[in-house]
């Protein structure tokens, strides 16, 4: 709940007319139908709605005012702006001027989702955390977490997403993170940006302004890490660089003695800071190796905000990997189902059919459902081919696919199979 913060702020700060009265705010709604007393409407115009349309019913719900683009005849204060959509960033950015506490920043291709809620998990531990819910991570998701900040929170955990170059740096804009991470960089929503190399220079630029006080975490493992380590020499000087890796011991924080089954993950998480070292057991309800890389951003991050190694161990015992992430179903007979469906890029793919295969063995059969991953570009078609040769090659069974790039993921599957007929396209 937002507080002291009034309509004639809001209008001030984007240069809006405010007609009819001053008032408190304390919330901002998008949503007509969750609107609740003390919240401003932002009338938000999309490609299939208009918000406008809608003014009307949040006044009935108890709005106080309403953001606009085009006046509305009805007897509810509101504030003509020329971008409603930008004025909820403005109206973000007020609220997060006014927060004393500590904010935390994740973005990357993958993993996003998984290590902010792994790094949620521990400070709460130790304090009062809004994160972000879900993947509301863009222009729009972003803005409505940072305005439920108040001086309950010790800490923020934003996600940030992009489609675009210059998308990271709005929301660091409005976030203002003292903390930064980069999970990693692949082919994820290459589409947007036309190649990889301008996806880590956009995902780079959360690193942007950070203040003297500031930590930048970088992916060792990355390929662009060089290029991130070099445009942050002010930080790197002050020795507020932490560097993560999965098994590199050159790494500030790195993992060994690393085990996985069903039930999940347990491994040491070495950590080498402000001269001196520890290691820390952890056990987790997540599958898969690249989940432990998430952990080990979490930890990085949390020790930047000084947490003990007590509450890292129990936050991330106690967190989950949401629906659809990798999440393990049990199914009658013995049947064991992973559920990855949530969303999909080549490096996920991959290790999603690695946790499969590593619990298939040899007296299971392991199949594969495999649908369409979104917004790779023109090299989509070749990016489903390799995901089917990938399945075929891990020792995957037999696959099932389902989409406009079925096809391609089938063909490349056949192309290392040795049984075609097993292998179906779902309609």
């Amino acid at each position: 709940m937002m507080s002291g913060i009034d309509l004639q702020m809001l209008a001030a700060a984007n240069d809006g007319v405010l007609t009819g009265e001053n008032a408190a705010v304390t919330g901002i709604c998008i949503d007509s139908r969750k609107v609740v007393n003390g919240d401003v409407f932002v009338a938000l115009t999309g490609t299939q709605l208009d918000g406008h349309e809608y003014v009307a019913s949040a006044a009935k719900r108890g709005a106080v005012a309403a953001i606009v683009e085009k006046i509305q005849d009805i007897p509810l204060p509101q504030i003509v702006v020329a971008n409603s959509l930008y004025a909820l960033g403005v109206i973000a950015k007020v609220n997060r001027d006014a927060y004393k506490g500590k904010v935390v920043a994740i973005t990357g291709s993958s993993g996003k989702t998984s290590c902010k809620n792994m790094l949620a998990a521990i400070l709460e531990q130790v304090g009062t955390v809004c994160a972000t819910h879900g993947n509301f991570n863009n222009e729009i998701g972003l803005p409505l977490t940072v305005q439920r900040l108040n001086e309950s929170h010790d800490y923020a955990v934003l996600e940030m997403g992009a489609a675009k170059s210059g998308d990271i740096s709005y929301l660091v804009g409005i976030g203002q993170p003292h903390i930064s991470a980069i999970t990693n960089i692949n082919e994820a929503h290459i589409g947007g940006f036309g190649s990889i190399e301008n996806t880590a220079k956009t995902k780079a630029e959360i690193y942007k302004d950070l203040p003297a006080e500031g930590w930048a975490v970088i992916n060792r493992d990355d390929v662009f890490a060089a290029d991130w380590r070099e445009s942050l020499s002010p930080q790197a000087a002050q020795g507020r660089l932490i560097e993560c890796a999965l098994t590199d011991s050159y790494a500030n924080v790195y993992a060994s003695d690393i085990t996985q089954n069903i039930d999940g993950l347990s491994f040491n998480a070495n950590i080498r800071l402000d001269n001196t070292t520890s290691v820390l057991p952890i056990k987790m309800n997540f599958l898969g190796i690249h989940n432990v890389r998430n952990a080990l951003m979490a930890v990085a991050m949390a020790k930047a905000l000084e947490v003990s190694d007590v509450d890292i161990i129990q936050g991330l015992a106690a967190v989950a990997p949401e629906k659809g992430r990798l999440c393990r179903v049990a199914g009658e007979n013995d049947l064991q189902i992973l559920d990855d469906s949530y969303n999909a890029n080549p490096q996920s793919m991959y290790a999603a059919i690695d946790v499969l295969v590593s619990f298939s063995g040899s007296e299971k059969k392991s199949i594969a459902v495999l649908g369409d991953m979104a917004e790779l570009g023109p090299g989509a078609a070749a990016m489903h081919f390799n995901v089917g040769q990938y399945a075929a090659l891990a020792g995957i069974d037999c696959i099932y696919v389902i989409g406009e790039f079925a096809a391609q993921t089938l063909a490349g599957f056949n192309q290392q199979s040795d049984d075609e007929v097993s292998n179906l396209t779902l309609e």
